[in-house]
């Protein structure tokens, strides 16, 4: 659910800890650093459904009450070590498998395609999915977005008509 919702790469997911997740006046928060910002430490919101997930994935798993700040979100059994990315990924695949899913055709980056790709689709502005994603290039972010149009112009029919006075056919 966090790699849907918040579109984040595995890499950044993998690295919170608990003293990442905060709860503001109106909402709860995450801060992460990302791919290529030199250790630049953002701040967006974390929504209500993956701040509710990660607590209830505490409270199972028995730290809710013990975790500390530094303490990572995502851990080994033993639960003094952070889960890699590559395990998580990993256990995704494995997840597939289970669920009679072909593991070559989906990757956790799946999630970050289908979030972005959901964003905008319910009408999101390009350039605020953008910021969420963590995403600077417009050429890096289309091959995200570029899956939605399957090849369809919804505005050529109102070109035709703004334009027909030209008597193009």
């Amino acid at each position: 659910m966090m790699y849907l919702m918040t579109t984040r790469r595995k890499s950044a997911i993998a690295r919170l800890t608990w003293g990442s997740i905060t709860r503001g006046p109106d909402c709860w928060q995450y801060s992460f650093t990302e791919k290529g910002r030199a250790g630049e430490i953002e701040t967006l919101q974390l929504p209500e459904n993956c701040a509710q997930a990660l607590l209830d994935y505490l409270r199972i798993s028995g730290r809710l009450e013990t975790i500390q700040p530094q303490d990572p979100l995502f851990t080994a059994l033993d639960k003094d070590r952070p889960l890699s990315s590559g395990v998580i990924a990993h256990n995704f695949k494995t997840s597939c498998t289970q669920a009679g899913l072909d593991p070559r055709k989906f990757s956790l980056h799946s999630w970050r395609h289908t979030g972005i790709q959901q964003r905008l689709q319910l009408g999101q502005d390009m350039f605020d999915v953008m910021k969420i994603s963590g995403h600077k290039s417009l050429d890096v972010f289309y091959r995200y977005a570029r899956r939605l149009t399957g090849g369809h112009d919804e505005f050529a029919s109102v070109l035709e008509k703004r334009f027909d006075f030209l008597g193009v056919k």
